[in-house]
């Protein structure tokens, strides 16, 4: 299926395409975001891991939110002297409903949400990596009982349970570069795409392999 065509897309952002503030989201709903701070490049939207940010839309866009989804990256860290953010809601703890980072030194993926319970499950992948100043393909996927991450259409091992539910309760804006405790990112990111529902694995790796031209 083309990427674009598919109807459980609901968050398209390619970067690499979207100059200056305000930009707009290029799936079929169109929805506006506001870049601070980074730098458009060829590749994507270059933030200094300072203070640079793209927030989408707004707390309101219940369909931002869906509780089964696949968050899906494209970005190339410059180092891991510090976590580097790929999504938040919030620049303050907790994260409401989200957020997506990769860690300090190690640069492993991890991905944690906010349940409708309070409860607040996490997934770090520990058996493969990101890798520094590259281009990455990274994805998390929640299927309403299971997280589960995935680098350059590899699946990992590590899994982690959720209860399918995601908190409305002070909901914040999703924003790409920064998480709670303002960690920032350091880097390039170059396409977002969020879907409401599960990838498969075989999707994930055809995603990667008609995208991936553009990273070499």
């Amino acid at each position: 299926m083309n990427l674009l065509l598919d109807p459980s897309l609901v968050l398209y952002l390619p970067l690499y395409e979207l100059d200056g503030s305000p930009i707009m989201s290029r799936e079929a709903y169109g929805r506006p975001g506001t870049v601070t701070g980074a730098i458009w490049t060829p590749r994507g939207e270059s933030f200094d891991g300072i203070d640079d940010r793209v927030t989408v839309a707004d707390a309101s866009a219940s369909a931002l939110y869906p509780a089964e989804f696949t968050w899906e990256f494209w970005a190339n860290p410059a180092d891991f002297s510090a976590i580097r953010a790929l999504l938040g809601s919030v620049n303050a703890s907790p994260y409401r409903p989200w957020e997506c980072h990769l860690s300090l030194t190690t640069g492993r993926i991890f991905f944690a949400l906010r349940q409708s319970d309070d409860g607040q499950p996490s997934l770090t992948v520990t058996d493969i990596t990101p890798a520094a100043d590259t281009w990455n393909h990274i994805v998390v996927t929640g299927d309403g009982t299971t997280l589960k991450g995935y680098l350059n259409g590899q699946q990992s091992i590590d899994t982690a349970s959720y209860d399918g539910t995601l908190s409305s309760v002070s909901r914040q804006p999703n924003m790409l570069g920064v998480t709670r405790g303002a960690r920032w990112m350091l880097g390039t990111v170059g396409e977002v795409r969020l879907y409401n529902r599960a990838l498969t694995l075989s999707e994930i790796q055809n995603n990667r392999l008609v995208t991936k031209w553009r990273y070499r």
